[in-house]
C-alpha cells in the first residue's frame, strides 16, 4: 500500500532535521578528536571529515553499480555524473556565507584541487573514449597514490593546531570526560545517523517526486547530502574555512582515490554525457582554486549543466 504523499512529506522535514542534528553531533566531535590527534583545521576538514563522511558511501557508489547491463549505468550516472554538481555548489555557498577570499585557500588545497581538475578531465575522457584495459588499471593505481600522497601533504601541513571549542556532547549529557575514546565514540555515532537519517530521507522524498525530479535533484543528493550539510553547518557557525576544506577535500578524495578504485574494479565505460560533465566540472575546480571570489557567483554552472543533459536527454 502506498503511504499518503503528507505522510511521505513530513517523514522527509523529520529525517532532514535528523541529518542536521547528526551533523552538528559529528562535527563537535570531530572538532575533539582533531584536538586529540594534534591536527590542523585543514587536516581535520580535507581529511578526517571529508574521508570519514564522504568516501565510504563514495567508494559504494562508483565501484558497485558500473557493469555492463544498462541499469547499471543508469545508477552510475547519479554517481560519478549527478554528485560533483551538487558539491561544487556547495562550495560555492560555502564561499559566499563565509566571505571566502583568493588568499585564504591554503597550499595543499590549491594544489590538490589543481591535480583534480586534470584527473577529472581525463579520467572522463577516457572512459568515454575507450582505452587499453592495462593502461586503464595503471593509470587507476597512479591515481590512489596521488591521492594517499595528497592526503598525506594536508595532514602534515604546518599551522596551528585546531582547538575545540566547545564542550563534547556526549560528555555533557553522561558527564564523562572528552577523552579519545569518547570523542570516537561520539563521531561515530554521529557518522552513522548521517548515513542512516539520509538514506531515510531520500527514500521519503523519493515517494513524494516524480522520476524527473528525482533524477534531477535526489540523485545527486543520495550520494552526498551527509558532507554537503556538515559544511553549511560549519560555514553557519562561523567555521567556512572548515566548512570549504570538507567539500574542496570530497572533490580531491573523489577525483583520485574514488576514481582510481572504480577504474580498477570496474570496466570504467562511461557515456558521452560523462565527458562533458568532466570537462565541466574540471573548469569549476580550476576557477575555485584560483578565484574563490568569482566561484561564489559561477558555481551554479555545473548543477545548470547536468541539468540541461537531463532535460534533453
Amino acid at each position: 500500500m502506498i503511504e499518503p504523499i503528507a505522510t511521505n512529506a513530513i517523514l522527509s522535514v523529520i529525517w532532514l532535521l535528523m541529518i542536521v542534528l547528526s551533523a552538528r553531533i559529528f562535527t563537535n566531535a570531530a572538532e575533539h578528536v582533531a584536538e586529540k590527534l594534534g591536527l590542523t583545521r585543514l587536516a581535520m576538514g580535507a581529511a578526517l571529515v571529508a574521508a570519514l563522511v564522504a568516501l565510504p558511501e563514495s567508494i559504494i557508489a562508483l565501484v558497485s553499480p558500473l557493469k555492463a547491463s544498462e541499469e547499471a549505468f543508469e545508477v552510475g550516472e547519479a554517481s560519478v555524473i549527478a554528485a560533483p554538481s551538487i558539491v561544487l555548489l556547495g562550495v560555492s555557498l560555502v564561499f559566499a556565507m563565509s566571505r571566502t577570499g583568493d588568499e585564504d585557500l591554503e597550499e595543499p588545497l590549491k594544489k590538490g584541487l589543481l591535480v583534480s581538475s586534470a584527473t577529472l578531465a581525463l579520467s572522463t575522457s577516457l572512459g568515454v573514449l575507450g582505452t587499453h584495459m592495462l593502461f586503464l588499471k595503471t593509470f587507476g593505481a597512479l591515481l590512489i597514490i596521488l591521492g594517499i600522497l595528497i592526503l598525506r601533504e594536508i595532514v602534515g601541513w604546518k599551522g596551528p593546531v585546531h582547538e575545540a571549542e566547545e564542550t563534547l556532547i556526549i560528555s555533557k549529557i553522561t558527564g564523562l570526560g572528552e577523552s579519545l575514546p569518547t570523542a570516537l565514540a561520539q563521531l561515530f555515532t554521529g557518522l552513522a545517523g548521517l548515513l542512516i537519517f539520509a538514506d531515510l530521507f531520500i527514500d521519503a522524498l523519493s515517494r513524494v517526486s516524480d522520476p524527473f525530479t528525482y533524477s534531477l535533484i535526489l540523485s545527486p543528493l543520495a550520494t552526498c547530502l551527509p558532507e554537503t550539510v556538515v559544511a553549511l553547518l560549519a560555514a553557519l557557525r562561523g567555521k567556512g574555512d572548515i566548512g570549504a576544506s570538507i567539500l574542496l577535500g570530497e572533490i580531491i578524495l573523489q577525483s583520485t582515490l574514488v576514481i582510481g578504485l572504480g577504474i580498477l574494479a570496474t570496466p570504467w565505460q562511461l557515456p558521452l554525457k560523462a565527458l562533458i560533465l568532466g570537462l565541466t566540472y574540471s573548469a569549476q575546480i580550476l576557477i575555485a582554486q584560483s578565484s574563490p571570489r568569482i566561484y561564489r557567483a559561477v558555481g551554479v554552472i555545473g548543477y545548470l549543466v547536468y541539468a540541461s543533459i537531463l532535460i534533453i536527454k
